[in-house]
């Protein structure tokens, strides 16, 4: 997860605030639930790190579905700091930096909808 806030720069704020709460919450939803995993893949990525990706393998080995959303949420996290580095962009005007977040924002809506439709499937797979 990041360790800041992107809510907290205006330029972010004011773009939130301009797209529907329907929408821009996939990104929140996914995350939450992202969040609940993040013991496990810490432990997976710690263990593929030390060479024993068996045993990083036999973590998802119940819920081999899962391992789906791991590169759904490494991506968000990257494309997080793709905003905040395009906020402090000392280069780009105000305009090009908000025509920029918007695109990255509605790519990272449209993946983590598919992370949440990954989940669900995993629920529903669960409730069987």
């Amino acid at each position: 997860m990041p360790d800041y806030e992107l809510a907290d720069y205006p330029i972010i704020k004011s773009f939130i605030l301009g797209h529907p709460k329907g929408r821009s919450s996939f990104i929140q939803n996914f995350l939450e639930r992202y969040e609940q995993d993040l013991p496990k893949i810490n432990s997976y990525y710690k263990l593929i790190e030390d060479g024993q990706r068996e045993k990083a393998e036999d973590l998802f080995s119940d819920d081999l579905q899962k391992q789906l959303v791991l590169p759904i949420g490494e991506l968000l996290i990257d494309m997080f700091s793709l905003v905040k580095f395009e906020v402090e962009s000392k280069t780009a005007s105000g305009e090009d930096k908000r025509k920029n977040i918007n695109k990255i924002y509605d790519r990272m809506i449209t993946i983590s909808e598919r992370g949440l439709e990954i989940y669900d499937q995993i629920d529903k797979r669960q409730e069987q």
